[in-house]
């Protein structure tokens, strides 16, 4: 069973991608607050 941390990231991942480039924030407080950051700067190294 995936930890809670597993899951958020997994989730913030989903949302990342599903997110159109033209309404990325990388800059939202909430990716660094949930330490959820990793997803987004993922794809943008993509």
């Amino acid at each position: 069973m995936a930890d809670d941390a597993s899951l958020l990231i997994a989730s913030a991942r989903e949302q990342a991608w599903a997110t159109p480039l033209d309404k990325f924030n990388v800059g939202d407080v909430s990716h660094f607050t949930s330490d959820t950051w990793g997803p987004w700067f993922e794809r943008l190294r993509q």
